[in-house]
């Protein structure tokens, strides 16, 4: 199966500063073979640009959410770039999953940078925030990902009359894991805020209304940073839970209980703003409550 896509854009920004128009265009193909009803293999290649957003040209001032001052620049043209992207899915059988690899090469990638400059602005506690800027380089991200999906139990309805007890019980172990490179070619050093190597483990469990889950998460250290980043140490999270759904005319509400990082680590996200001053939640426990109309 082949496809095609296209797409154009007109965006408008206006400012007391300047006011700017970008025409954008993105095309993409890929192909889709399936050498047996199990397997799929695909194959797709992209160009794409993107015009700078308000806050990328015109920004001037102290950002609360991030705790940074940022500077946009008003000269910033569209970022392009150009992707292929390869992929292989199993979908039936004891054993199912995916695996993919991906390679982007930017012109011009738009990314906030830690200019080591100094703003005028100060924190409670009399600290110079620092200017963040927009800038634009030649930059280029590789990377994959993968995902495999033991079916340790599977739903079965025995046949009537052969005397065999019909399982309900589904247990899947889950395995995921993913990676990406990123690399500012202009300054020829990573590009900052890139999350590091990511590994998932996880038994799930369901029988009927009842589920469970037990999921380990491990987060490795990152130590490919940029000019004026801090490298981030890394951790394992631990998390499991229960849930039932209770089902009312046309209403489903699912009931969950859920622990949280249950070795209290403690965390923090390589892609924060904030990651200096604040960690992830330590050990915890989250009761849910949702229902489905």
């Amino acid at each position: 199966m082949l496809e095609f896509g296209a797409r154009y854009d007109h965006h408008t920004n206006e400012s007391e500063l300047a006011d700017r128009s970008f025409d954008a265009f993105s095309v993409s193909s890929g192909i889709v073979y399936k050498p047996t009803d199990e397997y799929a293999v695909s194959l797709s290649v992209g160009y794409s640009q993107r015009p700078p957003t308000s806050v990328e040209l015109f920004a001037d001032g102290l950002h609360i959410a991030t705790n940074t001052f940022e500077r946009g620049d008003v000269d910033l043209g569209k970022e392009s770039s150009t992707s292929i992207d390869l992929s292989v899915r199993k979908k039936s059988g004891r054993v199912t999953g995916n695996a993919g690899v991906f390679y982007y090469q930017f012109k011009d990638f738009i990314s906030l940078q830690d200019t080591g400059v100094a703003s005028g602005e100060v924190d409670e506690d009399g600290n110079p925030f620092n200017v963040f800027g927009f800038q634009a380089d030649a930059a280029d991200f590789v990377g994959g990902e993968a995902e495999v999906n033991f079916h340790l139990l599977e739903p079965v309805s025995a046949p009537s009359g052969e005397g065999e007890q019909s399982s309900r019980d589904r247990l899947d172990l889950i395995l995921r894991a993913d990676y990406v490179r990123a690399e500012n070619l202009d300054e020829n050093e990573p590009l900052p805020r890139i999350p590091p190597f990511r590994s998932t483990i996880a038994l799930d469990y369901q029988r009927e209304n009842f589920g469970a889950r037990l999921e380990g998460q491990w987060i490795a250290d990152q130590n490919r940073t940029a000019e004026d980043e801090v490298s981030t140490d890394g951790y394992f999270l631990v998390d499991a839970g229960v849930s039932y759904d209770l089902k009312l005319g046309g209403v489903t509400t699912t009931l969950s209980l859920k622990g949280v990082n249950l070795l209290d680590e403690e965390a923090r996200q390589h892609t924060s703003f904030l990651k200096e001053v604040s960690t992830l939640s330590g050990r915890g426990v989250v009761l849910g409550l949702r229902s489905v109309f």
